[in-house]
């Protein structure tokens, strides 16, 4: 079982993940400032805020790659990479975008 540490404060983002990817083995953690799992095989973290960036910091894994979801990245990609273990995902688009780039991003580099 794969498990996915998620961080989202305003639990939206969290639930649609976990709707749109079912049951492929994903067990989908929330994140817990008081119990940070560290035996996790992947991060997908929402920033909707510049000051959660310091728990971006202390979820950051060498070798577990990680999904960044912001509203404020470059408006015209949907999904960028800066290196082969850390992806961005723009919050700025619709819903149904969003869950369909996750799940692209999921099953290329995470299942």
């Amino acid at each position: 079982m794969t498990k996915v540490l998620v961080y989202d404060n305003e639990g939206g983002y969290y639930d649609l993940l976990r709707n749109s990817i079912k049951g492929n083995g994903i067990n989908f953690l929330k994140y817990n400032s008081d119990e940070i799992d560290d035996d996790c095989d992947a991060v997908v973290f929402f920033l909707n805020d510049k000051l959660e960036m310091m728990d971006f910091v202390r979820l950051c894994r060498d070798g577990s790659p990680i999904i960044f979801g912001a509203p404020f990245y470059d408006d015209d990609k949907d999904i960028d990479a800066s290196d082969e273990k850390i992806f961005y995902v723009n919050l700025r688009r619709h819903r149904k975008e969003i869950s369909k780039n996750l799940k692209t991003l999921f099953a290329s580099h995470i299942l």
